[in-house]
């Protein structure tokens, strides 16, 4: 081979190269990259003062368009089944009436320690309905009942010391 050969041999190989590069980019192109993704961290059922059941409120985040979710119920006391009771529904269902055994000690109020009753039915509430959409991401959070007043002054003086 001349010289001139193998100058135009090397310029056709160094050109399918670059074709070749050019096709992968262009398949690259096709993966999204970036973007945003819609979520909600607070959201509330009937087990801590929602008014909607566990389902209806995971459902109104598919519904919506919702990429991610957190249910945020919390801590105190609750009489109500979050799976059974709901504006949705039209019931009000208590633990007391669903034979379940309340845990710790109730009071008179027949009510259940919320963080009992998100810890034993909630959370297994979480684990069914990321099952059923498992192309999103549902997370198990709670909101913090900040404990009594000298906990918030406590909070204020080591902030202006």
């Amino acid at each position: 081979m001349k010289g001139s050969q193998i100058s135009q041999f090397i310029r056709i190989i160094f050109s399918m190269a670059i074709i070749l590069t050019c096709n992968s980019c262009n398949q690259i192109s096709d993966v999204q990259t970036g973007g945003y993704v819609a979520g909600d961290f607070h959201q509330h059922t009937t087990y801590s003062g929602g008014d909607y059941t566990f389902g209806h409120v995971m459902e109104a985040s598919y519904k919506y368009g919702l990429d991610w979710w957190s249910n945020s119920d919390h801590g105190g006391i609750r009489e109500f089944w979050g799976k059974a009771s709901g504006d949705d529904l039209g019931t009000r269902v208590t633990w007391k009436s669903t034979g379940i055994e309340l845990l710790g000690d109730p009071g008179e109020n027949d009510q259940m320690w919320r963080w009992q009753s998100l810890k034993y039915y909630n959370f297994y509430d979480i684990l069914l309905w990321r099952r059923i959409f498992s192309d999103k991401l549902i997370l198990q959070a709670f909101e913090w009942n900040v404990p009594g007043p000298s906990a918030c002054k406590c909070f204020h003086n080591c902030k202006s010391v």
